[in-house]
């Protein structure tokens, strides 16, 4: 829904927070403060969804291009954020391995058996 706000156009949309979370939205919003000044209100009659006010810092802006491109940026922090869940924990355990000073994937509690002569057996 676009509106006029005074001398300054603006356009508002919903995002339905059952599809994207509020971190996602979040971060979607700030990649575009660089050229928009963003307004994201709730109301308590959809508490589902978040009103995002758009108004552009220059003139002769294409508010409703914009506000696709912010679909897009919504979409890509959405699967960001499904990596992150499905590969953190992977990630964090190659972090760990490059700073470690052993092998985290070896069980260093079972002690191998060992001879009279201090040789490892099996």
């Amino acid at each position: 829904m676009a509106e006029q706000t005074g001398s300054k156009a603006s356009l508002c949309f919903t995002v339905d927070t059952r599809v994207y979370s509020d971190s996602s939205v979040f971060r979607a919003c700030y990649k575009f403060t660089d050229r928009v000044f963003i307004f994201l209100s709730r109301t308590t009659d959809s508490p589902e969804a978040i009103t995002i006010t758009i108004r552009p810092k220059q003139p002769d802006m294409d508010l409703n291009l914009i506000m696709q491109e912010f679909f897009n940026e919504l979409i890509d922090q959405g699967v960001r954020e499904h990596l992150e869940e499905e590969l953190g924990p992977i990630r964090n355990l190659i972090v760990a391995q490059a700073f470690s000073e052993g092998n985290l994937l070896e069980d260093t509690s079972i002690t191998p058996f060992k001879d009279d002569e201090n040789h490892e057996i099996g």
